[in-house]
């Protein structure tokens, strides 16, 4: 497959990292999408639906609190700053906050001991190219390892019927070519400084392929797991004749 060949272990175990750290985690304690770690689902993995508190300088103490707690369990750790389901969360995108909120969750990173954990920050597909541009200039100031492109979105390519009118950000196959957009971007952009993920609407080989292809390093699935289970990780992985 070329650069950025999958290994098994990688699809099949790193996809499935604790994926998303964000506010109010630890005060709500609830079981959260995306929030799945390998064997986090036997520790509990905690996840959250909105905002506990309203001030943007509070985020780095709650974000520090998780890596913290998750950071001796996981294999990396991804900052979730893009869901379009957390109130106000999206606005720590914006490079001024994203760089001093990165600052100090890097220095808490810094202190788990043992293997150095990786980290990642999960971004918006919806982020123009200048607001993507100036993330991925944050991410790499802060000496963040990469990020993971991408969130939901709040636009609704492709969807026609009534739902398409309910909030929230959409996944799955629609969002696929916002992600692989955003990865192009983010690969083009990045030049090898940082690690690219791709994530958003892939459920077949040949979508894999076409991450990889964009300059993914790795590909993260989600939706595809909900409804194809956890064996399309191996038919993904299956060469053809």
């Amino acid at each position: 497959m070329g650069r950025g060949e999958l290994e098994r272990d990688e699809l099949g175990r790193g996809e499935l990292g604790r994926g998303e750290l964000e506010r109010g985690e630890l005060e709500r304690g609830e079981l959260g999408r995306g929030a799945v770690e390998r064997g986090g689902l036997e520790r509990g993995a905690v996840g959250r639906e909105e905002l506990e508190r309203g001030e943007l300088e509070a985020a780095a103490e709650d974000y520090c609190a998780l890596v913290e707690t998750f950071g001796p369990l996981a294999d990396y750790l991804t900052i979730n700053v893009s869901s379009p389901n957390t109130l106000g969360l999206r606005r720590l995108q914006a490079r001024d906050h994203l760089e001093g909120l990165l600052s100090e969750v890097t220095r808490a990173r810094d202190l788990v001991t043992g293997p150095p954990r990786p980290l990642l920050v999960k971004l918006s597909p919806d982020l123009d190219p200048a607001e993507l541009e100036d993330a991925l200039a944050a991410v790499v100031r802060a000496g963040v390892e990469g990020v993971v492109a991408t969130n939901t979105t709040t636009a609704r390519p492709g969807v026609d019927s009534s739902l398409g009118a309910q909030p929230g950000g959409l996944s799955g196959a629609p969002l696929f070519p916002l992600a692989l957009e955003q990865v192009r971007r983010a690969a083009r952009w990045g030049g090898g400084r940082i690690a690219v993920i791709g994530c958003g609407g892939v459920s077949s080989r040949d979508q894999v392929q076409a991450m990889l292809d964009a300059g993914a390093d790795l590909v993260q699935l989600f939706t595809a797991l909900v409804y194809q289970g956890p064996r399309v990780v191996q038919s993904l992985l299956a060469r053809s004749d």
